[in-house]
């Protein structure tokens, strides 16, 4: 690609709701990168303490995640929101914000394919924020968590 290329040439055929969600996915993902950065640092910098001690850690390693949870003391699913003052927990809420990111970003477009009278795409986008969120939520129980 030249350099004189116009906007217009490079983003032929792309809709406004592509490059919407092309923006927030790139805001966003930089956000949760941002926020896991400091979060480890606060964690390797011992701002917090840990839930399982650094001398102990290499231990765990070789746990399946049931073996890990028992032996950690803690419950699988949303139950780490109760384990923030852990330094090693605090990383959790920018995990999870990254794992949202695709969610907010259905959530940026929705209106614009309501607002110019696109129903199908709208509904499409509507039903994939709606999936999403019940499968975050843990109520279907699947996986081995």
């Amino acid at each position: 690609m030249k350099e004189d290329d116009s906007f217009a040439d490079r983003h032929r055929g792309v809709t406004g709701e592509q490059l919407l969600y092309t923006r927030c996915l790139r805001t966003l993902s930089k956000i949760g990168l941002g926020l896991l950065v400091v979060t480890f640092l606060l964690y390797a910098g011992k701002f917090l303490p840990p839930k399982i001690p650094f001398d102990k850690l290499s231990t765990y390693w070789s746990l399946s995640c049931e073996e890990y949870l028992r032996a950690a003391g803690v419950q699988a699913g949303w139950s780490w929101l109760y384990l923030l003052g852990y330094g090693d927990y605090l990383t959790f809420p920018a995990v999870a914000f990254l794992g949202a990111v695709t969610t907010l970003c259905y959530l940026s477009i929705i209106p614009s394919y309501l607002r110019r009278g696109d129903a199908i795409y709208g509904s499409l986008a509507i039903i994939e924020v709606a999936v999403l969120i019940l499968a975050a939520s843990g109520l279907l129980k699947t996986g081995g968590q």
